[in-house]
């Protein structure tokens, strides 16, 4: 597996600050969240997205939080990934159902999704 040139580290999304009663909602002056890993910011997520029409009935602020967690996710499914590519790959090599491996097979497809997918995450794709 190579080594990612992403920030190592649990990367996680900053919404509130405090504890107890004194937890609150945090977001920078301008609406936007933060990911972070342990200090250090990875990105801002903004507040101010086009919402289409179909979605109207979603706020902003939801939309905004639920791509926060997708990115701060981003590391984790990664390494997911790899872990379902080398067992896909290992059970190919066992010969298990020599036919979900072969091209148009549900193992060879779900073998170059994720290839793609990591690729893609890798700045390749």
């Amino acid at each position: 597996m190579t080594k990612p040139n992403w920030t190592p580290g649990e990367w996680r999304l900053v919404d509130s600050i405090g504890e107890g009663a004194f937890k609150k909602r945090f977001t920078m002056n301008d609406g936007s969240v933060v990911v972070m890993v342990g200090e250090q910011r990875i990105c801002l997520v903004d507040t101010r997205a086009e919402i289409p029409k179909s979605k109207q009935y979603m706020s902003v602020d939801l939309e905004r939080d639920a791509n926060a967690h997708l990115i701060a996710a981003a590391p984790t499914m990664a390494s997911a990934l790899h872990l379902a590519l080398d067992a896909l790959a290992s059970m190919a090599n066992e010969g298990i159902d020599e036919n979900t491996f072969n091209e148009g097979g549900l193992g060879y497809e779900a073998f170059e999704a994720i290839k793609a997918a990591l690729a893609r995450a890798r700045g390749e794709g």
